[in-house]
């Protein structure tokens, strides 16, 4: 059985992949719709724009809004350095 990935999970790899980028919520979801990175469980589309802004609304601990712009929070960011470090 897979793990189950979720939304807010493929939002931070977006941006830790576009190296801490602050980007619009718009501009994330192109990049999961162009690339396929998530489709919802009950009918496989394509999240939309308001979808992703709820799930990044409901996560403030991951996630950091400056300017209509989304990064990831501070603790993110350093959580995330730490763990790819060799």
């Amino acid at each position: 059985m897979r793990k189950r990935i979720y939304l807010h999970d493929i939002i931070e790899a977006v941006l830790l992949r576009e190296d801490y980028h602050k980007l619009t919520v718009r501009k994330i979801t192109d990049i999961i719709e162009k690339e396929i990175l998530w489709l919802r469980t009950t009918d496989s589309q394509i999240p939309s724009v308001k979808q992703i802004a709820a799930r990044i609304n409901k996560y403030p601990s991951r996630f950091e809004r400056r300017e209509r712009r989304i990064g990831l929070s501070s603790g993110r960011k350093l959580q995330n350095s730490l763990r790819y470090r060799t």
